[in-house]
């Protein structure tokens, strides 16, 4: 029997082909698998918050809306149950209040009360979930800046006495209640003329 150099020219590039392309199975496999490792060592939530507003008085409740997604699929995660949220001030870099509240289908509804102690100033209110916030990491996901102002600093301008400006309520439907939208008429009171 005889072998041309045709024939082992196809054998030779068979064999090299199979073993190459198994090779490159094993290697394609070992990555994926190190990756598949590497983002479940890693499973995260990304932690957003929203203030009713960004300046507030001392005496004064500031409402805000956590939600914390997961951060490959950005949709609520339920990954961790609790939200740990710190009020920290500015100027020391030290927390003033912190409180934990439970996360609900990856939202939270909370509240904290500026109590007269607090000193006014800028202030950063930060919250993290177990699995938004790492040993090594320095920043807060979630950081929403605010202003603190002392009620007492409110100008009230004097009014003059000739710039009073005097009218009548027309409430629609005679009586104007509290958490009811309702149309207002304002009728101005003219002076009367002295003669």
């Amino acid at each position: 029997m005889s072998f041309s150099y045709k024939n082992i020219f196809l054998l030779f590039f068979f064999l090299t082909t199979t073993l190459y392309s198994q090779i490159d199975i094993s290697v394609e496999t070992a990555l994926t698998k190190e990756l598949e490792e590497l983002s479940s060592d890693n499973i995260t939530d990304v932690v957003y918050l929203q203030t009713d507003k960004d300046v507030y008085f001392t005496d004064e409740n500031v409402w805000f809306k956590g939600s914390v997604l997961d951060d490959k699929m950005l949709i609520p995660s339920n990954k961790s149950s609790i939200l740990f949220v710190q009020l920290i001030e500015e100027k020391n870099n030290k927390p003033v209040w912190e409180e934990k509240y439970e996360i609900e289908n990856g939202f939270v509804d909370g509240h904290l009360f500026l109590s007269d102690t607090l000193s006014i100033g800028n202030y950063s209110l930060t919250a993290y979930s177990s699995h938004s916030f790492f040993k090594n990491q320095k920043d807060f996901y979630a950081l929403k800046k605010i202003k603190i102002i002392d009620k007492e600093t409110k100008t009230v301008n004097a009014i003059k006495q000739d710039s009073i400006i005097h009218f009548v309520t027309f409430p629609e439907g005679g009586h104007l209640v509290s958490g009811i939208e309702s149309r207002l008429r304002l009728k101005r009171l003219m002076k009367k003329a002295i003669l």
